[in-house]
Protein backbone atom coordinates (compact mmCIF):
# COMPACT_ATOMS: atom_id res chain seq x y z
CA UNK A 1 0.00 0.00 0.00
CA UNK A 2 1.03 3.41 -0.41
CA UNK A 3 2.95 5.16 2.15
CA UNK A 4 0.96 7.31 4.87
CA UNK A 5 -2.08 5.03 3.80
CA UNK A 6 -2.88 2.86 7.50
CA UNK A 7 -3.41 -0.88 7.53
CA UNK A 8 -6.63 -0.63 8.74
CA UNK A 9 -7.69 1.09 5.52
CA UNK A 10 -6.10 -1.29 3.15
CA UNK A 11 -7.96 -4.43 5.47
CA UNK A 12 -11.35 -2.95 5.29
CA UNK A 13 -11.34 -1.98 1.34
CA UNK A 14 -10.22 -5.51 1.00
CA UNK A 15 -12.67 -6.82 3.13
CA UNK A 16 -15.22 -4.69 1.08
CA UNK A 17 -13.83 -6.43 -2.06
CA UNK A 18 -14.05 -9.73 -0.80
CA UNK A 19 -17.58 -9.07 0.70
CA UNK A 20 -18.97 -8.28 -3.11
CA UNK A 21 -17.19 -11.01 -4.43
CA UNK A 22 -18.71 -13.86 -2.22
CA UNK A 23 -22.28 -11.83 -2.78
CA UNK A 24 -22.08 -11.29 -6.28
CA UNK A 25 -19.40 -13.34 -8.03
CA UNK A 26 -17.33 -11.40 -10.49
CA UNK A 27 -18.73 -9.67 -13.94
CA UNK A 28 -18.28 -11.31 -17.13
CA UNK A 29 -15.94 -8.43 -18.56
CA UNK A 30 -13.74 -9.72 -15.09
CA UNK A 31 -13.49 -13.45 -16.10
CA UNK A 32 -12.57 -12.82 -19.41
CA UNK A 33 -10.09 -10.39 -18.67
CA UNK A 34 -8.43 -12.75 -15.44
CA UNK A 35 -8.75 -15.77 -18.81
CA UNK A 36 -7.06 -13.32 -21.26
CA UNK A 37 -4.20 -13.36 -18.14
CA UNK A 38 -4.05 -16.75 -17.81
CA UNK A 39 -3.90 -17.43 -21.48
CA UNK A 40 -1.05 -14.99 -22.04
CA UNK A 41 1.06 -16.34 -18.87
CA UNK A 42 0.78 -19.60 -20.42
CA UNK A 43 2.21 -18.83 -23.38
CA UNK A 44 5.09 -16.39 -22.10
CA UNK A 45 5.99 -19.08 -20.00
CA UNK A 46 6.62 -21.65 -23.21
CA UNK A 47 8.47 -19.40 -24.95
CA UNK A 48 11.47 -19.99 -23.82
CA UNK A 49 14.17 -22.60 -23.14
CA UNK A 50 14.40 -22.18 -19.40
CA UNK A 51 10.56 -20.81 -19.29
CA UNK A 52 9.84 -24.50 -20.96
CA UNK A 53 12.32 -26.40 -18.34
CA UNK A 54 10.39 -24.50 -15.47
CA UNK A 55 6.97 -25.32 -16.71
CA UNK A 56 7.84 -29.01 -17.36
CA UNK A 57 9.54 -29.22 -13.99
CA UNK A 58 6.26 -27.77 -12.23
CA UNK A 59 4.35 -30.47 -13.70
CA UNK A 60 6.39 -33.10 -13.13
CA UNK A 61 6.69 -32.12 -9.43
CA UNK A 62 3.23 -30.81 -8.60
CA UNK A 63 0.48 -32.58 -10.72
CA UNK A 64 -0.24 -36.20 -11.03
CA UNK A 65 1.10 -36.59 -14.31
CA UNK A 66 3.08 -34.51 -16.60
CA UNK A 67 0.76 -34.92 -19.33
CA UNK A 68 -1.86 -32.06 -17.62
CA UNK A 69 1.14 -29.65 -19.09
CA UNK A 70 -1.78 -30.08 -22.23
CA UNK A 71 -4.93 -29.96 -20.76
CA UNK A 72 -4.51 -27.38 -17.45
CA UNK A 73 -5.37 -24.60 -19.52
CA UNK A 74 -8.28 -25.71 -20.70
CA UNK A 75 -9.83 -26.75 -17.43
CA UNK A 76 -8.71 -23.17 -15.70
CA UNK A 77 -10.31 -21.44 -19.09
CA UNK A 78 -13.41 -23.71 -18.13
CA UNK A 79 -14.27 -21.56 -14.80
CA UNK A 80 -17.61 -19.47 -14.51
CA UNK A 81 -17.85 -16.96 -12.45
CA UNK A 82 -20.67 -19.24 -10.54
CA UNK A 83 -17.25 -21.24 -9.54
CA UNK A 84 -15.09 -17.87 -8.59
CA UNK A 85 -18.03 -17.14 -6.24
CA UNK A 86 -18.42 -20.64 -4.69
CA UNK A 87 -14.74 -20.94 -4.17
CA UNK A 88 -14.82 -17.08 -2.10
CA UNK A 89 -17.85 -18.14 -0.06
CA UNK A 90 -15.78 -20.94 0.93
CA UNK A 91 -11.93 -20.51 0.97
CA UNK A 92 -12.30 -16.82 1.44
CA UNK A 93 -14.82 -16.32 4.30
CA UNK A 94 -14.00 -13.99 7.06
CA UNK A 95 -14.02 -16.52 9.78
CA UNK A 96 -10.87 -18.28 6.68
CA UNK A 97 -8.91 -14.57 7.44
CA UNK A 98 -5.70 -14.19 9.17
CA UNK A 99 -4.25 -10.49 8.97
CA UNK A 100 -0.48 -10.17 9.45
CA UNK A 101 0.55 -6.76 9.26
CA UNK A 102 4.64 -5.90 8.63
CA UNK A 103 5.99 -2.79 8.88
CA UNK A 104 9.58 -2.03 7.54
CA UNK A 105 12.39 -1.21 10.78
CA UNK A 106 9.62 -1.67 13.35
CA UNK A 107 11.13 -3.79 16.02
CA UNK A 108 9.32 -6.80 18.21
CA UNK A 109 7.12 -5.23 20.44
CA UNK A 110 7.85 -8.63 22.86
CA UNK A 111 8.31 -12.18 22.01
CA UNK A 112 9.04 -15.12 23.33
CA UNK A 113 12.93 -15.99 23.65
CA UNK A 114 14.33 -18.87 21.58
Amino acid sequence: MNQGVPADRMDSLIGVQLDSIRANGITPAELEKAKNALRAGFIGNRETTLGKAEELHHYLTFHNSIEEINTDLDRLLAVTSDDVKRVANTYLAPGNLTLVIVRAGAAPSSGGGQ
